[in-house]
C-alpha cells in the first residue's frame, strides 16, 4: 500500500490542519458508554497543556516521552474516565529519548502517580504475535484520547474514540494512513491505540506518537517492551478474539451477502468528515451527495475503483475522506463501510 504519493491539493490541506493549534482527530466517532475507563487525560503544565496516556498499573500511567519533556511533575495532573483525579509524583522518559538519532523510535514514558488507579485494568500486549493477530481478529479497534475532534467541533482534551480500519505494520510502529478513519495530532499524543478481546475489554497495543502529512504513527508496545519490563509492566493473560464468523466466498474474501457491493457498480461516497478551512467554511456533507465510487475490484473489505465527480463538487476533502488518493481519480482504494449499499440512481 503507497501512502506516499498524495496531490498537492491535500498537502496545501493538511498544511492548514498542522497550523491549527489544538490537537485533532476525525473519523467515526464511537459512542462513550463503550469507552475504556482506563485512557486518561493529561494536564502537562498549568496553562492547558493537554496529551492523553494509558493505565498500565495501579500507579503507572503510559504516555508519549515528548509530552514529558521539560514539564515538572508538580504541574500534572491525570484524570480518567472512571472519575479519579491524581497529582503525579514522578515522569520517566524513555532512556534513549535524547539519545536515539529518530526519537519516535522511543517516543514513550511512563508517569508515576500518587495514590493508586482503583478500577480492573485490562490487559495490554508486548508480545509481536499477539498484536499482529489481534489486529487481524479484534471486531473494533480504535485510538481513545483527548485532542481536538474536527467532524463535531469538540474541544481540545474532550475524551473521544475513533475507530481504526486500515492500517500498516512495520517493526515499530502501527502506521494509519491519514486517509483513513484517523487523524492524529498535539492533545491526542500518548494515548492508545486499543482492540476488543474475546470479552470485549479494551486492550492496548501501542501509544501515539504523531503523524507527518500522510500518516499517523502507533508505536508498538512490543518494540519498547524492555523498557515496559524495566518497571514490572508484563503482559498479561487475556482472551484473543476468535476467528471471524464473516461469510466469505470461494476466494476467501467476505462475501456480498456481508458486504452487498457488486464490481462494476457505482456507489454514492458516504460522508463521515467535516474539515472547515480558515474562513470557518465546512466542507464534507452536502458536497458528498454528488461523489460517487464506481467499484471496479473488491478484496477484502476494500474496493478499487474510480471517483466519479457529478455536477460541481469541491474535492479538496476527498483525498483525506476514507479514500486512499495518488493524486487523481483512478485506482483508488477505499475502505467498503465508507460506501453506500444501495446503487447510484
Amino acid at each position: 500500500m503507497n501512502f506516499r504519493n498524495l496531490s498537492s491539493t491535500f498537502s496545501t490541506l493538511m498544511l492548514f490542519f498542522l497550523s491549527m493549534d489544538s490537537g485533532a482527530m476525525y473519523g467515526d466517532l464511537l459512542p462513550l458508554d463503550k469507552a475504556p475507563l482506563h485512557a486518561c487525560h493529561i494536564a502537562t503544565d498549568l496553562h492547558g497543556g493537554t496529551c492523553s496516556g494509558t493505565v498500565m498499573t495501579d500507579n503507572m500511567i503510559k504516555t508519549a516521552s515528548h509530552c514529558l519533556r521539560n514539564k515538572i511533575a508538580a504541574e500534572m495532573t491525570v484524570t480518567c474516565p472512571n472519575g479519579q483525579k491524581f497529582e503525579v509524583e514522578d515522569i520517566i522518559l524513555h532512556p534513549e529519548y535524547y539519545n536515539t538519532p529518530n526519537r519516535m523510535m522511543a517516543d514513550v514514558g511512563l508517569i508515576k502517580i500518587k495514590g493508586n488507579y482503583s478500577h480492573k485494568i485490562p490487559a495490554y500486549l508486548t508480545q509481536s504475535k499477539d498484536i499482529i493477530e489481534i489486529l487481524k481478529k479484534s471486531k473494533q479497534c480504535a485510538v481513545w484520547s483527548y485532542g481536538y475532534h474536527i467532524e463535531s467541533l469538540i474541544q481540545l482534551g474532550d475524551y473521544h474514540g475513533v475507530a481504526l480500519s486500515q492500517y500498516e505494520l512495520t517493526n515499530s510502529h502501527i502506521v494509519i494512513p491519514n486517509s483513513a478513519e484517523v487523524m492524529i495530532r498535539s492533545g491526542d499524543s500518548g494515548g492508545g491505540l486499543y482492540c476488543l478481546d474475546q470479552d470485549n475489554l479494551w486492550v492496548n497495543l501501542g501509544t501515539v506518537y504523531g503523524h507527518d502529512y500522510e500518516v499517523s504513527y502507533i508505536l508498538r508496545n512490543d518494540y519498547i517492551q524492555d523498557f515496559l519490563s524495566s518497571y514490572g509492566i508484563e503482559e498479561k493473560e487475556f482472551n484473543m478474539p476468535q476467528e471471524s464468523d464473516m461469510a466469505l466466498d470461494n476466494n476467501g474474501n467476505p462475501s456480498h451477502e456481508e458486504f452487498p457491493f457488486q464490481e462494476g457498480q457505482s456507489y454514492k461516497v458516504k460522508p463521515f468528515s467535516i474539515l472547515v478551512d480558515q474562513n470557518l467554511q465546512q466542507y464534507g456533507i452536502g458536497d458528498q451527495l454528488n461523489v460517487l465510487f464506481k467499484v471496479e475490484e473488491i478484496n477484502l473489505n476494500k474496493a478499487t475503483g474510480t471517483l466519479i465527480i457529478r455536477d460541481v463538487a469541491p474535492t479538496r476533502y476527498l483525498c483525506i475522506d476514507g479514500i486512499l488518493c495518488n493524486g487523481k481519480y483512478e485506482n483508488l482504494t477505499i475502505s467498503l463501510d465508507r460506501l453506500n449499499n444501495e446503487t447510484a440512481k
